[in-house]
């Protein structure tokens, strides 16, 4: 099995593969084709800071703190899925155990969309080898309701997806290696070195990691050797649950030494199509997918020169929009990007103005045919504050200067530190999850649900 070194990042969008800031999560200024003009838009001033407005139609319906589980490590990788029953929140804890060795411990938590219903919680059993185990966890909807697709142990060139529900975790303890069955699996010559990246509406994930000339060290010892030796190529895989037969095709093939930095990809389906977005060090690429995880043409890129970072993706509609993080320089604030995502590339873009600090790690979902973005706002470390706004996918065109949101409210205080936001939407009901670190080092998870008015 090939080792994996491995290092913590607070409030990083990805893990293991680098020490950075969570600023990092940020993105880059689109290079646009010239035959995409501006639709006429006029350009608002700037603004010193941003104006706070409530988002019309929505309000609270519950918020949770999921602490339960904080003694384990540090959390990291907090996803969000949901479906007409509710939402289902994973994340991972990253420990230092006695023996020293890095350990990854996968939890979930079932969530109904009514306010009176208690949180299903369960901690996903691992494998032990000494402190080496780790499950890392992504929600998504496998056979028609929500649950996980996940990899085992560090390195491991093993993923498995599940169906079932709370109900087939419910009497699983962790560290036993008793967890149901997955209802498929598939071994890769590949080891996963970025947490996992799924669609919260197919079973299909973008895996980041370096490639093997075979599935295990003991099927071809002395090429794994020879590999090693020589470097592992750093690699971006998709992976399908879609079909009866898992499938994985390569996306991107580097070498041991690139890219530097993180992939952090995104990924989104709707109906057949599947788009995912991914950085490569100073650029923004992407691919569009079957929804089986083959390629549909050749990858492209989207914007380059910069800080660039996580994107985030969905649909609305037939059309895909992401949103990223930008700064020229380290010297500025980090500003938010949203474009629309065509067959070849961007059709649109639009800068958004969030006031003066810097604005990066968003998220975003639909909302009866709008854009909801969220985001968290402050510093690159300390302090960080978590923002929702609404964006009418009108407004995502090529324009000379920033637009404001046409709404946005803050669902934190300012004087905290909570990061990362994750958003997903079902017809009237909204599930934002960040990661709180104000009160304690470790992180707590938090869980928001939000009612926007939408008949279902």
């Amino acid at each position: 099995m090939l080792a994996v070194g491995t290092s913590t990042c607070l409030g990083c969008r990805y893990n293991k593969t680098e020490k950075q800031s969570p600023a990092s999560s940020a993105r880059t200024t689109p290079q646009l084709d010239a035959r995409v003009s501006a639709n006429g838009l006029p350009t608002p001033k700037t603004r010193a800071d941003a104006q706070v407005d409530k988002i019309a139609g929505c309000n609270e319906i519950r918020t949770v703190t999921v602490g339960d589980f904080d003694l384990y490590g540090v959390l990291q990788n907090l996803r969000i899925a949901a479906d007409a029953k509710g939402g289902l929140l994973t994340w991972e804890r990253y420990n230092d155990p006695v023996h020293g060795d890095n350990s990854q411990i996968g939890f979930a938590s079932f969530l109904s969309r009514d306010s009176s219903d208690t949180m299903t919680k369960v901690a996903l059993p691992a494998r032990a080898y000494a402190a080496a185990a780790y499950t890392t966890v992504a929600p998504s909807t496998v056979a028609g309701q929500l649950d996980l697709l996940a990899s085992g142990v560090a390195g491991s060139p093993e993923f498995s997806c599940y169906s079932g529900g709370a109900g087939i975790w419910k009497v699983k303890e962790i560290f036993l290696d008793n967890g149901p069955s997955p209802i498929r699996a598939i071994t890769l010559p590949f080891s996963l070195t970025e947490s996992l990246v799924a669609g919260q509406q197919a079973p299909i994930a973008i895996l980041a990691g370096v490639e093997a000339p075979c599935e295990s060290y003991y099927a071809c010892e002395k090429e794994y050797e020879a590999a090693v030796k020589t470097g592992l190529p750093r690699s971006l895989r998709s992976l399908s649950f879609a079909g009866k037969t898992p499938l994985s095709e390569v996306l991107f093939k580097g070498t041991d030494k690139t890219p530097e930095k993180p992939f952090v990809p995104a990924v989104a389906a709707r109906a057949s199509s599947v788009l995912a977005v991914y950085r490569v060090d100073e650029r923004l690429e992407a691919q569009w997918l079957s929804l089986l995880g083959k390629k549909v043409g050749s990858a492209f890129v989207m914007g380059e020169r910069g800080d660039i970072g996580a994107p985030a993706v969905t649909f609305v509609g037939t059309s895909a929009y992401a949103t990223w993080a930008y700064r020229p320089a380290k010297t500025e604030p980090y500003r938010l990007w949203v474009a629309r995502v065509g067959t070849h590339g961007i059709e649109a873009s639009v800068p958004i103005d969030t006031g003066e600090k810097s604005a990066f790690a968003p998220g975003v979902a639909e909302l009866d045919g709008s854009l909801l973005l969220v985001w968290m706002q402050g510093d690159e470390g300390r302090h960080g504050m978590i923002r929702l706004g609404q964006l009418p996918t009108e407004r995502v065109a090529s324009t000379e200067g920033s637009i404001y949101l046409d709404s946005m409210t803050d669902l934190t205080p300012g004087d905290g530190n909570r990061r990362d936001p994750e958003i997903a939407a079902q017809a009237d009901r909204i599930y934002i999850a960040w990661s709180d670190f104000t009160l304690k080092k470790a992180g707590i998870p938090v869980l928001r649900i939000l009612s926007c008015g939408i008949t279902p």
